[in-house]
């Protein structure tokens, strides 16, 4: 999932009593108080538009990873409920509708497929999350600076890993790409399948020595292999492999 907004300046992080990421407006854009552009952070239908006390304009996002994006004090909304939307699409512009003491956008993330505020064990750290695109900038007044420039040093280089558990193969980088069956592996990759029925729905075993062609960093860190797309980082940090 990519930021929100193009210019990552955080005014207030995600903690106990702030189920959020609060996003300061960028001064370069004229009018930014209420014209900066912001962006659904991942393919997804918009479930919900709604008018609260607190949090003025709110528009709500479900994905297909399993998660709901949540976008406050909106000053302009510029999509329709049930809309399909693409990641990156302009979807609203900032504002200071609700309750605020000034500009910002307040962005949640909800792992689940309908947001419940009542519900915050439920609410994640977005940071954790998020992947900064090209043509994003960190300002410098950005709380949280180091643990997003930390999270960009991480480095996963091409080679050799090692599963740490079982793992499921699928067709693409992400979740919500289908599994494959153990007879669209490789020679190789059906050795190291928990179940020698080639219909059977494709596991690497733990401890499975693999290569990895090519490293995606989306909803979290996934890799091409020669049989097929396997997670070395889940999106809350857990590693799956480790390089050998």
């Amino acid at each position: 999932m990519q930021y929100p907004v193009n210019t990552i300046n955080i005014k207030n992080p995600f903690k106990k009593g702030h189920y959020g990421v609060d996003f300061g407006w960028d001064s370069s854009i004229k009018g930014a108080e209420s014209n900066q552009p912001i962006y659904a952070v991942e393919k997804g239908k918009v479930i919900s538009i709604q008018k609260q006390v607190t949090g003025g304009n709110v528009l709500i996002i479900r994905h297909e990873n399993g998660y709901v994006s949540e976008y406050a004090h909106l000053s302009k909304i510029l999509v329709k409920l049930y809309d399909e939307v693409e990641r990156g699409e302009h979807v609203a512009n900032m504002g200071h509708s609700g309750i605020v003491t000034g500009p910002h956008l307040h962005f949640g993330l909800y792992k689940g497929t309908k947001l419940n505020y009542k519900d915050k064990n439920n609410f994640v750290d977005p940071l954790k999350y998020l992947e900064k695109e090209k043509n994003q900038i960190i300002s410098s007044k950005s709380k949280e600076k180091e643990k997003i420039l930390e999270k960009r040093k991480e480095v996963f280089p091409l080679g050799n890993y090692k599963t740490l558990s079982e793992l499921n193969i699928r067709s693409g980088p992400g979740t919500n790409y289908s599994q494959k069956k153990v007879k669209d592996l490789t020679k190789d990759g059906k050795k190291n399948a928990t179940s020698t029925n080639l219909n059977s729905l494709a596991v690497y075993k733990k401890g499975t020595v693999f290569t990895a062609l090519e490293i995606i960093k989306k909803d979290g860190v996934w890799t091409k292999t020669p049989s097929g797309y396997i997670c070395i980082k889940g999106k809350s940090g857990k590693d799956y492999c480790k390089k050998i």
